[in-house]
């Protein structure tokens, strides 16, 4: 039975309360002309004339900041004087939006067919012919020996990792196109992440878990994490979460080196496994755990799966790949496939799916929509190779893809957000700049006892428990906490701390402590028997002959 099981780390102990790390779920000829779109659409700007100003209006569509009414009954000049720059910042920080909107591109390019065309049957070769300098430069194609290849991009999308599973390991600079580190270790390499930016990656080899800086200088070697298959990394926790043959979900911290939390999911070995970019829950795929769900997603082995919002896509190896909702758990849609079950999915950032079929890659775009769609968005074919990983780049028209000779790039018009936000990630950044966003990010970590698959229990939620409520769960931590807590021996003399001693102490602890949870229970029971006996009032009614009842009851017996 294929399963596909996600999990939240919901607590330390157990991407949250204690780690709760887990959601298990037991869980597819046009002619030779076409119109093909630029990759971006500018949005229209007109010249202002000579006597209208040429500051833009006031009518834009960002958000202003809050205006200070009044200064003048302010009577510390301290604060006044931090309040009067505070306004000229926000002044000056909404002219500098509005003067940059002319910037920004209105909407994601895309491809555009006339008549019967359509868009699947557009190869390549013209896509590439139509688009801008830029795009062109940055298709990438390298044939290596060392294949096939996993491949991963950094979050702003400049640094491209690439892991032959025959022990090559690089990583390039996607501006320059030039390898940064390029070095073999001469073993397996199952799968490579990069963590929180460029300097830090790992690779998870034949049998340990190595993390090495963009020298290719090893730096760590995780003993802990034994024969790893799938990795990921969380950034806003610094949390590298990895699973493997034992099925033993682990979450590593990397800013402190510790163990966040491990989970042993009981399940057989998991070579399937993404993250929930919204929630930081992490999905499994294996054959066979406290999950935070399970759903039976296939009749068989699941293959691969990635999740988009709160979609999901999974393939199995029963002839179907399937879109679920994850607020309702449900399947949304069903596709069959024909030949090799998907070995890869991926979502691109603006909900593009990509599929990689033996020696076939499929685009569908909207594959979640109503109606279920028909037709994939573009197809690709590599003749003699097989699609062992896919990767779209961020904040980029491509996709890069990971064959058992090398890698290649497909430009996949409308995969990747036009306008991005360079505090988030910013693909020209400057070493000074990383530094800083570095250091912000660390001082902003998210505990990992913040991960929770309820959305009613996340941050600045309204808890809707009565104030009597709230109180006896206080009281009932505190009282956990203090049980829980070690008293020191003490060391007595003249045969007080004998064994025999130390044998009849205990029992006459345990024999306390089953006693208070009897008479806890004797309490709990009458208290739902008179709660019970007051709804049964309630709904047949009461009357002042009731009381003779059991008297009645009791003369005839």
């Amino acid at each position: 039975m294929g399963t596909a099981n996600g999990s939240g780390a919901e607590g330390v102990s157990s991407s949250r309360p204690s780690v709760q790390p887990e959601i298990e779920v037991t869980v597819w000829d046009g002619e030779e002309e076409q119109t093909v779109s630029r990759k971006r659409q500018r949005k229209p700007v007109a010249k202002p004339s000579r006597r209208s100003s040429s500051r833009p209006s006031e009518s834009t569509s960002f958000q202003q900041h809050e205006k200070i009414a009044s200064l003048k009954g302010l009577w510390n000049k301290k604060l006044k004087g931090r309040l009067r720059t505070q306004q000229k910042l926000n002044d000056e920080a909404t002219r500098r939006l509005r003067t940059t909107e002319l910037m920004l591109f209105e909407e994601e390019g895309g491809l555009l067919t006339e008549g019967l065309e359509k868009t699947y049957a557009i190869p390549q070769a013209d896509i590439v012919k139509e688009t801008d300098l830029g795009t062109r430069e940055k298709i990438l194609a390298l044939d290596l020996p060392f294949g096939p290849y996993a491949v991963d991009f950094s979050r702003n999308g400049r640094h491209l990792l690439l892991g032959g599973k025959k022990g090559s390991l690089s990583l390039l600079d996607c501006h320059t196109c030039q390898p940064l580190c390029e070095i073999n270790v001469k073993e397996t390499v199952r799968d490579v992440k990069i963590l929180h930016n460029h300097t830090m990656w790992a690779a998870a080899q034949k049998k340990y878990l190595y993390i090495y800086d963009q020298q290719g200088i090893e730096l760590h070697c995780l003993r802990d994490h034994m024969m790893t298959y799938r990795m990921d990394f969380l950034p806003y926790h610094y949390l590298l979460v990895s699973v493997g043959e034992f099925g033993e979900l682990i979450y590593r911290d990397i800013s402190t080196g510790q163990i966040a939390a491990r989970h042993k999911t009981r399940r057989g070995p998991c070579d399937c496994m993404r993250q929930n970019p919204s929630n930081a829950v992490m999905h499994l795929g294996h054959m066979k755990g406290t999950p935070a769900v399970e759903l039976l997603c296939h009749k068989g082995r699941v293959t691969s799966l990635d999740v988009y919002r709160d979609y999901m896509v999974t393939s199995g190896v029963d002839g179907a790949w399937k879109i679920w909702d994850l607020r309702t758990y449900k399947p949304l849609h069903a596709f069959q496939y024909f030949g090799s079950p998907p070995s890869s999915a991926r979502w691109s950032q603006t909900g593009m799916l990509a599929l990689g079929f033996g020696s076939h890659v499929q685009f569908w775009k909207d594959a979640w929509s109503t109606p279920k769609p028909r037709s994939p968005y573009l197809t690709h074919e590599y003749d003699g190779k097989q699609v062992e990983s896919l990767a779209f780049r961020p904040f980029e028209d491509l996709c890069i893809v990971g064959l058992t000779s090398g890698v290649d790039t497909v430009v996949v018009p409308q995969s990747g957000i036009a306008n991005f936000d360079t505090f988030e990630a910013n693909p020209y950044e400057t070493s000074a700049q990383r530094r800083e966003r570095e250091i912000h990010s660390l001082l902003e970590k998210l505990q990992p006892d913040m991960i929770t698959v309820d959305k009613s229990n996340r941050v600045g939620a309204i808890d809707s428990a009565p104030r009597a409520v709230l109180a006896e769960e206080k009281q009932r931590e505190l009282s956990e906490k203090a049980e829980m807590k070690k008293t020191k021996k003490k060391t007595k003399q003249r045969g007080r701390n004998t064994a025999a001693k130390v044998q009849k102490k205990a029992a006459l602890q345990y024999n306390q402590k089953v006693r208070a949870l009897t008479a806890k229970r004797l309490e709990q029971a009458k208290a739902d028997q008179k709660a019970n006996k007051n709804a049964r009032n309630a709904e047949e009614g009461f009357s002042a002959l009731d009381r003779f009842r059991n008297r009645e009851k009791a003369s005839y017996s």
